[in-house]
This record gives structure tokens, sequence and C-alpha cells, in this order.
């Protein structure tokens, strides 16, 4: 059969029926992700492997043939090059019980597969061995050997006496262009190593001894580089000169290339070692190999002072208490045959007598051809410092608990994982029988009318927690049977690593007594003032219409003097009539009755509007109004409401600011509301005074301070200016820096797209 005939294999039904027909081990690697894999065998390699080849199908080529780079190397030219490779080596893989000398020939199969078959030749082989010095046998064993055989004259052209054909591979020359032109050797070697190679021949000629040498050679077709070791014996005449060199050139790439590999692994394996942030040491027999930089950190010590470092040496930097656990755990690892073992945590004083915790990993590996140990630290002194200070935490938390006014609970799974003796003492129950309950049981200690609200409220809690209410009042009932008033508040934590509820309950009935105390109370007054401010407003119609009578009818008769009277009468009625006024309205304002009738409206007008009505006044006062307004603000008020407020606020500037002041009114725009700011040159507000206004009557007394100001006013415009705007859902504040410093009030209204 033929091996290179790879037509046999050009349809599946072909290879389903010759592919256990063939009577050698026949393997099929297919190519998946860059990676040969073992997808099939026939009987023949099944028979031949004694089954053995069964454990390593759907194995990567790649560890299979670890060790012998070459065939990794033709399996991939194979698939790359859709070419049929021959390939002779000795070889024993895991499969076969003893070393045998394979023949193997590579077959392309398409798509993506190549087709290997393996022939033992080692029978052959021996017998090649048996007869070496038989001419044309002799030969044959040169020109099939895996290296080069050459000899070659030493005189001045270097005349090739023989080569054998495995230098045309190499090389890319003929045997018969490299005998014409022994020149085109030194063509060959590498750039870099013609030099060396040339140095290292003429050494070897003048001492008369054998030469030895590894450069690089590259094929002049393919610019292949391939690394050898060239070894020659000297022959000589009889008179004792050097006629010829006999050698022999083995390809050493593979070799180069691993421990070329093997370089760059250590290599890399100290540069990461040296910036790790862990402490890594390698121990072997007692001793120690390798410690990078952060391992010295722990000890304190420089590298030159740990070089003949032993575990005994090492020992002296563990902590006293851990250092006997510390050598019973590497004693005891000597003596287990385990790969790796479970970490473990201690303490390490360095020179300084400052100590780390570290937490030791460790495995066994082999470093140097022998078994050692890799010792990896991990500096968890931040971590324990941290669990120290939890511990703390959790010590401080349950001491603050136990003797808190606060009811404390923590729910996990609808389990009471915490309950303190104030929870329990609210509802009159023993701590000991709340632990580890379901938080669920505690509803029968909830009033029947606020139980739905409860219910509904956890069901929020964990379907849309963003519309549950974190904290409400509830009534409970304890256990006796007594009604209270509890204020409950929810928190979402992390409780030993997993979601919890932190749950505190206060309390309150006898805030709430007092609050519904507090309730009738201002309900009284609301009636009073209710009562009073109607009463009032009769008895004063009747004195301002006598007032404006006696003015009107007899006011050119009257003397001067009862002239003056009437007109103070009239005047008073009138600051009477606006407290009663003022009156009415904070009561309708208090008792909530006051519904809004929204309009579209321009909030720049009005405030032009309101400064128009106030002319005479400022005229009066001598004051220069700055005005900083958008052109124009519309949104959805009450105009009459807003008109009122703005009226206050500007006529309280004006009143307020000594003559020939300066009154600045300013628009801006944030993302949802209209911001209104009017700032005066006045006398300004102490801190204490601040606290009086927006307050019902908390008219600052200006009188007799010896201020030029309009101290006229009930105390109640503020207060009504801040219901208007919070009745419009905007915001009313104010800001002074102190007396004679000025002040500006801000008012926010929303801006409504529509009513």
């Amino acid at each position: 059969m033929d091996m290179n005939d790879s037509s046999l294999f050009n349809t599946p039904d072909k290879t389903n029926f010759l592919f256990n027909a063939i009577p050698i081990p026949c393997f099929i690697w297919k190519n998946l992700d860059e990676e040969f894999i073992l997808f099939d065998y026939n009987s023949s390699a099944i028979e031949k492997t004694k089954h053995k080849v069964e454990e390593i199908k759907h194995k990567k080529a790649s560890l299979i043939f670890r060790d012998k780079p070459s065939i990794l190397r033709n399996l991939n030219r194979c698939l790359e090059k859709k070419v049929s490779i021959k390939e002779e080596l000795p070889y024993k893989p895991f499969t076969l019980e003893e070393k045998d000398f394979l023949q193997i020939y590579y077959e392309y199969l398409p798509p993506n597969s190549v087709m290997m078959f393996t022939k033992s030749i080692k029978k052959q082989k021996e017998i090649e061995k048996r007869y070496f010095k038989t001419g044309d046998k002799y030969m044959t064993l040169i020109q099939n050997l895996p290296l080069a055989v050459y000899s070659v004259f030493t005189d001045v052209n270097g005349t090739i006496e023989f080569m054998s054909k495995k230098f045309e591979y190499w090389t890319g020359y003929t045997l018969q262009e490299l005998y014409d032109d022994p020149k085109l050797m030194y063509n060959i070697v590498h750039p870099k190593d013609r030099r060396r190679f040339v140095d290292e021949y003429i050494k070897a000629f003048k001492n008369k001894v054998e030469y030895s040498c590894e450069f690089r050679i590259i094929h002049k077709n393919s610019e292949e580089i391939r690394y050898i070791l060239d070894h020659a014996i000297p022959i000589f005449s009889e008179n004792g000169d050097i006629t010829k060199y006999i050698g022999m050139v083995i390809d050493i790439s593979e070799k180069y290339y691993i421990k070329k590999r093997l370089e760059e692994s250590e290599e890399k394996f100290r540069k990461v070692a040296e910036q790790s942030s862990l402490g890594i040491q390698i121990v072997q027999d007692g001793e120690l190999k390798f410690i990078n930089e952060k391992a010295l950190e722990f000890s304190g010590l420089k590298k030159d002072q740990v070089q003949s470092f032993d575990i005994k040496t090492l020992a002296k930097f563990i902590h006293p208490d851990d250092r006997e656990k510390v050598v019973n755990q590497y004693n005891k690892r000597i003596k287990d045959s385990s790969k790796k073992y479970e970490p473990y945590e201690f303490k390490i004083v360095n020179k300084e007598r400052e100590v780390f915790w570290v937490e030791s990993q460790s495995k066994k590996i082999i470093y140097d051809d022998k078994e050692a140990e890799l010792i990896i630290l991990v500096d968890i002194t931040d971590r324990k410092k941290i669990e120290q200070e939890l511990k703390e935490t959790a010590n401080l938390f349950r001491s603050l608990a136990e003797q808190s006014s606060t009811g404390i609970q923590i729910v996990q799974n609808n389990i009471l994982k915490y309950v303190n003796q104030k929870w329990a003492d609210i509802f009159e129950l023993e701590l000991e029988d709340l632990m580890n309950k379901k938080a669920s049981s505690m509803q029968k200690y909830i009033h029947q009318d606020d139980l739905e609200f409860i219910k509904k409220q956890m069901i929020l809690r964990k379907i849309n927690p963003e519309k549950a209410k974190n904290r409400y009042e509830f009534r409970g009932i304890t256990s006796s049977g007594k009604v209270k008033w509890i204020d409950i508040f929810y928190k979402d934590i992390t409780y030993k690593g997993k979601p919890a509820s932190f749950i505190t309950i206060v309390d309150i009935t006898d805030k709430k007594h007092v609050q519904n105390e507090l309730e009738q109370v201002s309900k009284l007054k609301s009636d009073f003032l209710r009562r009073i401010t109607h009463e009032l407003k009769t008895p004063l119609i009747s004195i301002k219409g006598y007032a404006d009578f006696l003015l009107e009818i007899y006011g050119d008769e009257l003397p001067f003097d009862a002239l003056r009277i009437a007109r103070r009468i009239n005047e008073g009625t009138k600051r009477l009539e606006d407290l009663i006024k003022e009156l009415m309205e904070a009561s309708k304002l208090e008792s909530g009755k006051i519904e809004l009738d929204l309009e579209k409206e321009d909030l720049v007008f009005l405030i032009k509007f309101t400064l128009r009505e106030l002319q005479p006044l400022i005229e009066k006062r001598s004051h220069k109004i700055h005005l900083d307004l958008h052109d124009s603000l519309e949104t959805f008020f009450e105009k009459e409401k807003i008109y009122e407020v703005l009226n206050n606020l500007i006529s309280n500037a004006i009143k307020y600011t000594p003559e020939n002041g300066d009154i600045y009114i300013k628009s801006e725009i944030n993302d949802h509301s209209y911001i209104i700011s009017i700032k005066d040159s006045g006398i300004g507000f102490t801190e204490v005074e601040k606290k009086l206004l927006f307050t019902q009557f908390g008219k600052i007394e200006r009188y007799g301070q010896g201020l030029n100001l309009d101290i006229n006013g009930s105390g109640l415009g503020l207060y009504i200016s801040k219901e208007l705007i919070e009745l419009h859902e905007g915001k009313i504040w104010m800001e002074s820096h102190g007396r004679n410093q000025g002040s500006t009030f801000y008012i926010s209204i929303p801006i409504r797209k529509s009513n």
C-alpha cells in the first residue's frame, strides 16, 4: 500500500471502509481552535497499544507529544501545506511497553484533519546496525540517520570528501553544489555566529584537538533557522599532521528552544515574583533557595543576609505564640506526599519588632530537578485589624443595644436573628421566647386596625422596595392586652454575609397623648382666633363707619383737634381691619380648608405689577430698585395668592431698609422651579431674630431702637407667605449675615406644564 496516495481518503465511504482494514496503527488528528485533538483510531492501534490508546482519545497532541515537538511540527506542516510527510524517530509513547523505532506517515485529510500512520522499523534498524560495516547498508544507515555526517580535508579550500543527504534538507543546497563550492557551508552559518564558528575551528586545528561548536544555520530558501551542534574528530597523517576532520552535526533546535523557554519562564517568574505583593519563598532540603522582596519585608532583612538561611533560622522570625504551630506544619508537609496543603495563619516579628499577620499557602514543586516547597505568604495584617475592629464594633453594638431605650431586631429570611431586651419589654415578652422565631409570628402583637397596612408594607418591601415606607407608626398590643403606639424604622443591611433587615421600634404612646392634647389646644386656639376676629369685625365696622361719616360730612366744620382725632381713629381702624383680615386668613390656612385656583400666569408680569402698586412707598423711602429678570416665567399658580406673597416681601424690603437704600430683584431657573430672590441693603437679622421668622405673630420689635423704619405690622405676613408658597408646593427661605448686613428672601415656584 502506498502511504503517500491520499486519494484513498477522498470520500467518507472510502475512509470508513479502509480505516479499520489498515493493518498498521492509524490515528486521525482533528484541528480544533488551533489545537490537534485525537479524534479517532483504527482497530490496529487498539490492538498494538493493548487498548491504552483509548485513554488518550480527545486529548490534545500538545500534551501527548510535549517531549516530541517534531511530531507537532509535522502535524501543523501537513495541515498547512496539505502535503504528505514521512518521519523516522526512536520513541516510547506511554501506550507502548518498550521503546520503539517508528516510521510515521502524515496524510492531509480535508478539511481540517491529519491521518497519522505508524509503523515499527525497530527490527530493520537492528539489522542495519548489525551489518553496519557492509558498504551499501552502511551508506544507507548514514543517509537515514537523524544527524548529518561529513568528512572534510584541512586543505586551503576545505575540500569535502563526504556529506550525508541531511545537509540537503537543512541547507537547501544539493550535495553536488556543496562538493563543488565548500565555501557555501560558510554562507549558511548565521551572520552573528560566523566569527565564532571560524575561531573555534582554527583553535581546534592549531591545538590538534577535537572540534566542537554550537551555532545557527539558515536554509537558503525558507530562511528557517536551525540550531546545531557540530562535533568533529581529527584524522592524523603518519607525521602527526591533521589531514581531515570526520564529524557529525546534530540538530539541537528542540533542545535550544526548550532551554530558552525554561530560561524565559524562570526570568518571568523572577520578575513577577519580585514585583508581587505576595511573599514568595522556595525551600529545598531545609534550605532557603529563593526569597522575593515582599517576603524580605516581613523579616526586615536584605537578600544577602538570608542566602544561607535554613528553616530553623527562618523560624526565629515567627512570633513565639505561633512558632511551634508553624514548625509542626512544616514537618507534617515533609512527611505528607500531598502536592498542596490547606493554608494557615500566623504572626511574623521582624528585626524592628514589628508584628505582621500572614497567611501561608504552600505547594510541592520541582525546582532544579528536585522536589521543593513553594511557600506563598499573604500579608493579612490589615484584614486582621479589620476583623478585630469588627469584633470590637459588634461587642460595642451589642452593649449599646442591650442598654438602649430603643427596641432592636435583626430579621433574616423571616427569622429573628437578634432581639434586644427593650423590644421584649415594649411588648411585655420574655427575650428567650423571641430568639430564632419566625418574624411573622409577631403579627399577633399588631392592632387589627393597622395589620392590613403593615402587611401591605411588608409585601412592598419584597416586590417594590422603593415604594415601601421605611418609617411609620402603628398600634401594638402587649401580651397583657395594652395598646401602645409604636414608631418603627426599617433599614436593609448585610448580616453575616447575607441580606437582612435592621428594625428599630420606639414606644411613643406618651408622645401620642401629648400630641393629641396639643392638637386639641391648637384647635381651641384656631376656634378662638376665628371667634375673636368675628367679634372684633362687627364693632370695627361701626367705628370705621362713624369715623368716615365724621370726616366726610363734618370734616370742614370740626375743630382742628377733633379733626386730628377723627383721622387717627380712621387710620387705626384701617390697621385693625388689616390685622383682622390677616388673622382670618391665617386661621383658614391653619385649618387646611383653602383650595387653590391655578391658572397659567406670568411671574415676571406679576412682579412688575407689584412694584407699580408699591411705587408711592418706594418713592417715599427714596430707594433704587434693580431688576434682573427673565422676559417671561410662565407656570400655573393662583395670581392673587402669589401677589400677596410678593407684595409682603417687597414691601418688607422697602420698609425695613433705611432711606436711599438698594433693593435687588432677580429671577433664576433650575431643573424644576422658578426662583425669585429679593435682596435689600437694610438692617438684616441676628441669629435670634431668624428663628422668629415665618412663625405666627413672629414680629421682630424695632420700636425704640433709633431706626428710621416703618415698624407697623402684625407679625403674620411672613407666616401667611410661607403657608401660601407651600400650598403651591414651593419653598420660602431667607439669608442674612447679621445686623446691618442686609437680607435676601427667596421663593421657589414649581414649573408646571399643565394644571
